[in-house]
């Protein structure tokens, strides 16, 4: 009787040790587009996950063809835009990045940040949810010459869809996002704690054993 209440407290301090130590885990992606060539479309499906609209195309700034003075890039030497007047069709201020199969419980986008050159006008930014509602939205303003840092993060995991809009030429780079994934029980912190409860008990149990027959 008193073997199977120990054996029962092992099962039970094991089990607690294990639901203690399960944490969160997040994992985040960056895209930084150095895997483009010059002028070649974003596409779909280019990066996993995620869907470009079609105006989307990768600026190699150091090829001399771009003002890469006024519109340097955060990771050298690819972003993206959304072209110009004259360049190969579809052109447009606007450019949409779609989280492909974003789901608050299935998958859960939380965060999204990026770096982005305005030029010389500004940069508007909307972030949305499943449903279309707006989540949040954020201006960037002219910075000709430099990049300037965005970032949002939904505590409930319901990003969708980013949005940019300008009225004049502007460049994204270093586009990442974070997905929240299944928790998972930290083993490696919990075992060396089980390892010794279970050789305390073993030896108690001998004691009691040796104990017994004496």
């Amino acid at each position: 009787m008193q073997n199977r209440f120990i054996y029962m407290s092992l099962l039970l301090a094991v089990s607690a040790i294990m639901f203690s130590t399960i944490s969160p885990v997040g994992a985040t992606t960056i895209v930084d587009f150095n895997d483009l060539v010059d002028m070649q479309f974003v596409g779909h499906p280019r990066y996993t996950g995620l869907t470009f609209s079609t105006n989307w195309r990768a600026a190699n700034m150091s090829k001399g063809r771009y003002d890469a003075t006024g519109y340097p890039p955060h990771s050298t030497p690819i972003q993206v835009w959304t072209g110009a007047p004259g360049e190969p069709t579809p052109w447009s201020h606007t450019g949409i990045i779609d989280f492909t199969s974003a789901h608050p419980v299935f998958d859960p986008v939380f965060e999204v940040d990026g770096w982005i050159c305005a030029g010389q006008a500004e940069v508007n930014i909307t972030v949305y949810d499943l449903a279309g509602f707006e989540l949040w939205s954020t201006t960037v303003l002219p910075n000709y010459g430099s990049s300037t840092y965005f970032f949002y993060k939904d505590t409930l995991g319901e990003i969708k869809t980013v949005y940019f809009e300008g009225t004049d030429y502007w460049f994204l780079d270093d586009f990442s996002y974070t997905k929240k994934i299944a928790a998972v029980p930290e083993f490696q912190l919990a075992l060396p704690v089980i390892t010794s409860l279970a050789a305390a008990i073993c030896i108690t149990v001998r004691k009691r054993s040796s104990t017994n027959r004496g």
